[in-house]
């Protein structure tokens, strides 16, 4: 397995990483816009990355890289924007079909409600080769917080992250084995239930 590479996060001029979402079916829902993607590689399983940003005080999707699974879909329109449509380089004949579908521009506005984190300055020495890194691998963090799509407050928890480092340690690969279906889907989950155990 591979580490996944995360969704963004443009916030006040930096991009982050989107690290934790306290209700993640309530936060974004590819299939909810009519796409049923496929792995666009081993670093991204669920075949999309989005780009989310705050304008004018509001959660929107700025952005979406996906696909066409493979020939099984027509493009569709988010928010009234198309897709710009390409096809992949080097492409066998079993995926011939293949179409890459990137979204510009899309300013579709996200009514979430619930909290956020965002991370950037990833510490090498953390990294786990499967998932979605920690939050506590992160020097810088931020837990945004929305309620039907605006934003309510934004927290830098970095120290508080930082103090926890120092006190909790690295979970061993032997626990990690000893629990190894339940350790996978927990290296693939976004909810806070499995990332953000320190709040």
């Amino acid at each position: 397995m591979t580490a996944q590479i995360n969704d963004i996060f443009s916030y006040e001029e930096n991009d982050y990483g989107v690290s934790a979402i306290e209700f993640p079916g309530r936060f974004f829902s590819i299939k909810r816009l009519g796409i049923a993607p496929v792995s666009l590689h081993s670093a991204c399983w669920r075949g999309y990355i989005a780009t989310f940003s705050i304008h004018n005080g509001k959660l929107i999707l700025n952005a979406l890289d996906t696909n066409n699974g493979n020939g099984a879909a027509q493009a569709v329109a988010i928010n009234g924007v198309m897709p710009e449509i390409t096809i992949p380089e080097r492409l066998s004949k079993d995926y011939s079909e293949w179409r890459d579908w990137q979204y510009h521009d899309v300013n579709k506005l996200i009514r979430y409600t619930g909290r956020v984190m965002i991370t950037d300055d990833f510490i090498h020495e953390r990294y786990i080769h499967m998932g979605f890194q920690s939050p506590l691998s992160y020097r810088k963090v931020i837990e945004l917080s929305f309620d039907k799509g605006r934003l309510t407050g934004a927290s830098d928890l970095s120290e508080t992250v930082a103090n926890l480092r120092e006190t909790q340690e690295m979970e061993s690969r032997e626990s990690q084995l000893a629990r190894l279906p339940l350790w996978i889907e927990d290296c693939f989950d976004l909810g806070y239930d499995t990332k953000v155990y320190f709040r």
